[in-house]
């Protein structure tokens, strides 16, 4: 029932950190999922930044710090994650910021 909402796809990236330094590499792609804006202002961000938040969900795991490309190239980055269950399958959904 969930997955007729699924109707974006995203690419995950996963940061791994060597010294001082993040890089991100891609763990998967064509993801199935739902992307859908928590509100339409602007949220004050890190460094004097603003951004939009959006609620996403995914059967894929998400985690904090990861980032996500729709199929729009539109890049997000994960804040917050919740791992639930609706009628016996799990799902993620992540509060994450348009960077």
């Amino acid at each position: 029932m969930l997955d007729t909402y699924f109707t974006s796809t995203i690419a995950i990236s996963r940061g791994s950190v060597t010294g001082n330094k993040t890089t991100y590499a891609q763990v998967s792609s064509g993801v199935p999922c739902h992307i859908q804006p928590t509100s339409g202002e602007l949220a004050p961000g890190q460094f004097g930044r603003f951004s939009k938040n959006f609620l996403i969900m995914s059967r894929v795991e998400l985690r904090i710090g990861d980032k996500l490309i729709d199929g729009a190239g539109k890049e997000y980055e994960v804040d917050a994650v919740q791992k639930l269950t609706f009628r016996s399958k799990t799902h993620y959904e992540a509060q994450a910021r348009a960077s």
